[in-house]
């Protein structure tokens, strides 16, 4: 087992941070703020798919052993190291040793290509493959170079076994000053700095490794950093214990992956060597340390005769600890499958006290939608329900899908899964948002757009624009220039029009009606028919591209910015056309594969003062030779990996009511023509548009619209392009 203690803001041992008991649900403020906003009337309720669980739990760490926190609230009950570890351990024991008692302890420092060793206040000296010693008081560099180290600097030597030594220690006693080391890279990628014993480079695996030799009972624990040195002393003395305990456990043999005993950090415990000895001001926090090292062994010359570990059954035990539980520490069986008779879970009361300062007796973290999706294997996750063991850590999570998919796993592989503190959480509430869902729908495209105009215009309108519903290109361009006119977008057959939609326009009673397209599109027959309703003008050209030149210029008159999108899809067209008709802006289309702008569109920008444009879609959509040709007007892309996120891109920033607004509008992204009058609906509410899978919609669209203050959602068209999944509000 690899060992560190785990304390303050550090990462546990053993496995990243662990969650506790999950409760799935809606919090009850959010009931509660659902019923007070809820619409009158509409078709069903629906809550999102969660877009995170906040989770409440206590602790941090594993939770085998002696808790840290726990023992310094030993400690400041007046209960001995003994006591404490006794507590935690038992019945493992407190005894007295000589093994090891002078021994040295190899510990690595660094395992790099090349790194710079320092010395301060001193000199060092050098030798390789036991040859003779070279002195110098400038750094020297080592670097790993064909099989050998290589030492530059100071000296110049190279070697299989290269030993480095420093003034004023047990290996080169001449010197006043305590001279020490400092080894570029090293302590956790920083610069760490050694006072005690030597270095040993050789190579290992193509790079060069540092390894610091040093006695085990004081040169080493001197400069172990796990635990703050201001704590009771009997606190300090059982970290030292534990951790000597473990160090002479890890003696027996070299671990051939890194040439030493233990590591300097959390694969074993953390070393930090003269930064932990000299801590405080004048090193009067090292001191401390120091002090409670020394009063748990025995000298004699000046050298460690005896020291005290825990052992059990006659031999060293496994000595693990962390930083503080959830009021009992956790069995070791109950972490890693495997029963020891001294890591049983003991009571630990004292890691919830408030005069101990735990700053993790208790804790709050957020897990969002997709962390915890990815967690546990789902594509979603709507509850999650939990059980817990006698140490009161979740024993068994387990999460249940919106399809009704479930997998279960333990305390443990949670915490891991989601990287949180412990496996103690004891509350958590799944965040769900309350939406009021209501259709506009017929039972074809054109009632559809009947039941959009009656949504946005109850009480009529001056004005109505009429475009061919076979087809996406005329109705898209349109939609903003409706919503400048302040009017619906209602669709026509070629040859005819719907009674539903003559019906819609005698209540609707407009001083004007707008034909948009050419006779190709919508032919003289209509425009003469709706004639007789209204007064009525045709704005259209010979294709497409000419239409949305026509509609937007005759519209808006004269605009600063404007949208860009393809003529030969839909889907990128209706996300722009929703902001663009919300902003009060027009949108021209373009030959998305095309190598340039044609020129009557560059006119038109021209004409209008356009200084700037929002181009829908990447580079697979729109070609770069129209961002090319676009380049006097200043373009900027909106586009994301699919159609779902240019649209989300779009709306970030482009929709007025997008953070304030209300309402939301959804559209399938899946076929055009139920979504034809959605951005005409979308822009003349001020709200935002998302395109949907006709079947659920994508949970980052999901958590969008649960970012904003909108509390009702409204489905263009019927089942068949929005089922009852997506008014469930299902994400996929």
């Amino acid at each position: 087992m690899n060992r560190r203690a785990e304390l303050g803001n550090r990462r546990s041992r053993r496995s990243a941070r662990t969650v506790g008991p999950l409760i799935a649900g809606v919090s009850a403020l959010a009931l509660a703020l659902a019923a007070v906003i809820a619409p009158a009337g509409e078709a069903q309720a629906a809550y999102s798919t969660p877009s995170e669980f906040v989770l409440k739990g206590a602790g941090w760490g594993h939770g085998v052993g002696m808790s840290q926190y726990g023992a310094r609230g030993q400690g400041l009950d007046g209960r001995t190291a003994k006591q404490i570890l006794e507590h935690y351990y038992a019945p493992a024991t407190v005894v007295n040793t000589d093994r090891y008692a002078s021994n040295s302890l190899r510990v690595q420092l660094h395992h790099v290509r090349s790194t710079t060793v320092t010395p301060n206040n001193g000199r060092l000296r050098v030798s390789v493959d036991g040859g003779a010693k070279r002195e110098t008081s400038n750094a020297i560099r080592l670097e790993y170079t064909g099989g050998d180290v290589v030492v530059s600097g100071g000296v110049s030597l190279r070697g299989k076994d290269v030993n480095i030594q420093w003034q004023n220690t047990r290996y080169w006693t001449s010197g006043t000053a305590n001279t020490t080391v400092s080894v570029s890279g090293a302590d956790a990628g920083g610069t760490g700095i050694y006072r005690h014993g030597r270095l040993r480079v050789t190579p290992l695996e193509s790079k060069a490794n540092v390894v610091n030799v040093l006695r085990v009972n004081d040169e080493y624990l001197y400069g172990l950093a796990e635990m703050p040195s201001l704590w009771p002393a009997a606190t300090l003395q059982s970290q030292v214990i534990a951790g000597r305990t473990y160090a002479m456990r890890n003696m027996a043999s070299i671990k051939p992956e890194c040439a030493c005993h233990v590591y300097d950090e959390v694969k074993s415990q953390k070393f930090s060597g003269w930064k932990k000895e000299s801590e405080g001001p004048g090193g009067e926090y090292g001191a401390k340390w120091k002090a409670a090292v020394d009063a748990t062994h025995t000298r004699s010359g000046g050298v460690p005769v005896s020291a005290r570990v825990i052992h059990y059954g006659g031999g060293l035990i496994d000595a693990l600890y962390f930083s503080s539980s959830g009021g009992m520490t956790r069995d070791a069986s109950s972490v890693w499958a495997n029963s020891v008779p001294y890591l049983k879970s003991r009571s630990d009361p004292w890691s919830q006290r408030s005069y101990v300062g735990n700053p993790n007796s208790s804790w709050t973290e957020r897990v969002s939608q997709s962390a915890m999706s990815k967690a546990f294997g789902l594509k979603n996750v709507k509850t999650v329900a939990l059980s817990w063991g006698a140490d009161k850590a979740v024993s068994t999570a387990t999460a249940t899908s919106v399809d009704g998919v479930k997998r279960s796993m333990s305390g443990t592989q949670l915490r891991s899964a989601l990287g949180i503190k412990s496996a103690w959480v004891f509350e958590a509430t799944a965040v769900a948002k309350w939406y009021g869902v209501d259709r506009l729908s017929g039972d074809d495209r054109y009632r559809t757009a009947v039941e959009a105009s009656k949504h946005s215009f109850p009480s009529g309108a001056d004005t109505v624009y009429v475009a061919t519903g076979s087809a996406y290109a005329d109705a898209l361009v349109a939609a903003p220039a409706a919503t400048r006119d302040g009017g619906p977008l209602l669709l026509t057959k070629k040859t005819y029009v719907p009674g539903v939609v003559r019906s819609e326009i005698d209540r609707l009673g407009p001083r004007r009606i707008v034909v948009v397209g050419g006779v190709d599109a919508v032919s003289t027959k209509v425009e003469q028919d709706l004639r007789a309703l209204a007064p009525t003008t045709r704005r259209g050209g010979a294709d497409r591209y000419e239409t949305a030149v026509a509609i937007s210029e005759a519209a808006f008159g004269s605009a600063n910015r404007a949208y860009v999108a393809t003529g030969r899809d839909f889907p990128d067209a209706l996300s722009a056309s929703s902001v663009a008709a919300a902003q009060g802006r027009p949108v021209f289309l373009v030959d998305g594969t095309a190598s340039k702008v044609r020129v009557s569109t560059l006119q038109a920008l021209d004409r209008m003062g356009v200084d700037h444009t929002i181009v829908a879609g990447g580079p697979v959509v729109v070609s770069s030779g129209i961002m090319s040709s676009l380049a006097p007007y200043d373009p900027v892309r909106r586009y994301g990996a699919d159609r779902y996120a240019t649209n989300r891109s779009l709306n970030r920033d482009g929709t007025p009511g997008y953070d304030t607004g209300r309402w939301i509008y959804l559209a399938t992204g899946g076929a055009f023509p139920d979504a034809l009058a959605g951005a005409a609906v979308a822009g003349t509410r001020g709200s935002a548009l998302y395109l949907s899978k006709t079947g659920c919609i994508p949970q980052a669209t999901l958590t969008k619209m649960d970012s904003q203050s909108a509390n009702r959602v409204f489905l263009l068209g019927g089942t068949a392009a929005l089922t009852g999944d997506v008014a469930r509000l299902k994400a996929c």
